[in-house]
């Protein structure tokens, strides 16, 4: 499958110019609402704290900036076949508001205890908060005629994290879409016969996040590598012990167990450059997911990173 990588890199760094990205490496902390009705949700059988937003139910919530406030929504279906657009408002403060769209289908793995509302999978909205004090304030429509449950969570730690985005391949076999805490995000599956590949332009930093498919035949934990290929040459292999996930699961269930997700960082050196990312691993399969700094995808969509003679 080829995609059209500029199409991709506008849409990504658009994506990017109110709201934080898909950031790589940042640990997410649940936070209470200061304002709300709380209800718990049953989660794969797990509670999760929401927050319900109605007609007549706002949500609000004190923050410190800079940060960043990840909402996890689920909005409510009529029946278990109804696909649900639904919009959240939101406020910073006294600032314009603005509305986001998502849209979701309903979910057997999501319960709230306490009535028979059908909920959807979850789709993930993130706002960028300047520095100070200030009061976000989240509702959904007025005249909307649904319920959606959201989930509050802000960055778990103190240090400044460069964020990075998920970045498509160019040239892929086949994409596998995953849950991971609740969050969707696609993978691209590879084995010794198939490969991903993407264009970079350095310099960069290169991140694959890898996940092995365990199947009946795996045992234990189950060690295998990623290898990455320049014009043929292997560039860097990486071995990795992969163990099962307790968090990552399919969202079409078949009979494989998703693997917890190992790192490779990869040092882009100037220039362009084609690699190609498998496993040399023969019968298995690994999931992959790539990423590359905010700022080096805006660098390459404004045609402005710097080659060096004859590098790549």
């Amino acid at each position: 499958m080829n995609i059209n990588i500029s199409k991709v890199i506008l849409a990504v760094v658009f994506s990017c110019a109110l709201f934080a990205g898909d950031a790589f490496a940042v640990k997410w902390k649940a936070v209470d609402a200061t304002t709300g009705e709380k209800v718990n949700l049953t989660v794969n059988g797990k509670t999760s704290r929401y927050y319900q937003l109605a007609s007549q139910k706002n949500v609000t919530l004190k923050v410190t900036g800079p940060t960043t406030v990840k909402l996890i929504t689920r909005t409510t279906v009529r029946d278990k076949s109804t696909f649900n657009n639904y919009s959240i408002v939101s406020q910073i403060d006294t600032k314009k508001k603005k509305t986001i769209g998502r849209a979701s289908s309903y979910t057997k793995d999501v319960v709230n205890p306490k009535s028979q509302d059908l909920i959807a999978k979850s789709r993930d909205i993130t706002y960028k908060v300047p520095s100070g004090e200030h009061v976000m304030t989240f509702a959904v429509p007025k005249s909307a005629k649904y319920s959606v449950f959201v989930r509050l969570s802000i960055p778990d730690t103190v240090k400044k994290v460069e964020n990075y985005i998920a970045y498509l391949p160019n040239k892929f076999k086949e994409e596998v879409r995953i849950t991971v805490n609740e969050s969707e995000y696609i993978y691209y599956r590879v084995n010794s016969e198939n490969s991903i590949e993407l264009d970079v332009i350095g310099p960069t930093t290169l991140k694959c996040l890898s996940r092995l498919e365990f199947d009946h035949t795996i045992r234990g934990d189950k060690p295998y590598r990623i290898q990455i290929k320049e014009n043929g040459k292997v560039v860097r292999t990486k071995p990795h012990q992969a163990k099962v996930s307790a968090s990552a699961l399919y969202q079409t269930k078949g009979d494989k167990v998703i693997g917890r997700g190992d790192n490779l960082l990869f040092k882009v050196p100037a220039g362009k450059h084609t690699y190609q990312l498998s496993t040399p691993d023969t019968g298995i399969s690994v999931l992959l997911r790539l990423y590359l700094p905010e700022g080096d995808l805006k660098k390459t969509f404004n045609g402005s990173a710097k080659k060096s003679n004859g590098a790549g």
